[in-house]
């Protein structure tokens, strides 16, 4: 994963770069049939990395069309129940991904961050 962008409006597919960790509360495309499940085939073309979506506000629970559609497609995920996961989100990925290329620059490599390191450290399931 190289950033992380926050779903605010119903088309952010198109403004979505490859290999970004999206946040969403869901609240976007609550409403429309079908919208979540279409959100993860679309999250998958656009090359994102993993999807972190935060309950209790809007969704209570994912809908089952949504986590089948990651099933089969592999987008990785997790659901953020405390309201404190996706700032710990945002502000670990952010600072990794400062000192990924700070590494990069200084030593020409760097280490690849996937959704489950991010995942894992900030407590997500």
């Amino acid at each position: 994963m190289r950033r992380v962008n926050v779903m605010k409006v119903p088309d952010v597919v198109d403004w979505l770069k490859p290999h970004e960790l999206l946040l969403t509360t869901g609240c976007p495309l609550r409403e429309v049939p079908g919208g979540l499940a279409s959100l993860v085939s679309n999250l998958d073309d656009a090359q994102v990395a993993a999807l972190g979506v935060k309950l209790r506000r809007y969704l209570d629970e994912l809908p089952p069309a949504m986590i089948a559609e990651a099933d089969r497609r592999g987008l990785q995920g997790a659901r953020l129940r405390r309201s404190d996961e996706s700032v710990k989100a945002r502000r670990w990925l952010g600072k990794a991904c400062r000192s990924e290329r700070s590494s990069f620059d200084k030593l020409g490599s760097a280490r690849r961050l996937t959704p489950g390191t991010v995942f894992r450290h900030c407590g997500c399931r």
